[in-house]
């Protein structure tokens, strides 16, 4: 989670500079599609990525999708030992990230991806060794 606190806050902050209309619909789309295998306990890890990975993309900068590649494997190894899933406050913190793209807002597109990694970094900790 250090690796992706340093990067995926400024991501989301650049995205929200950068982001297309586009862009902002394929992150919802992605947000949306991932919320309902919450539900019936599936593997959400895939679609997770790919939000971070469209959040990337919509920085329009050629590096920052290279960059995911770092911190998405973090992801899974969460995920899948525990089948502890954060689910409500995965959905809030991406909508948040969302959102603050949406209207333009760096900072608060920073804090709310702050919040998330945060949040997955509190539940890393609690885990078992």
């Amino acid at each position: 989670c250090e690796i992706r606190m340093y990067i995926e806050p400024e991501l989301a902050a650049l995205a929200a500079a950068n982001a297309g209309l586009a862009d902002m619909d394929e992150m919802q789309r992605l947000a949306d599609g991932v919320v309902p295998l919450y539900h019936v306990d599936g593997d959400h890890a895939p679609g997770d990525v790919q939000l971070h990975l469209q959040t990337a993309k919509s920085t329009d900068n050629r590096v920052a999708p290279k960059l995911i590649g770092i911190g998405s494997t973090s992801s899974p190894l969460f995920i899948q030992p525990t089948h502890r899933v954060p689910k409500n406050e995965t959905n809030t913190t991406h909508q948040e990230v969302i959102d603050a793209i949406r209207t333009r807002n760096a900072r608060q597109a920073k804090q709310a991806m702050t919040r998330h990694i945060e949040f997955n970094r509190e539940r890393l900790l609690e885990l078992p060794d």
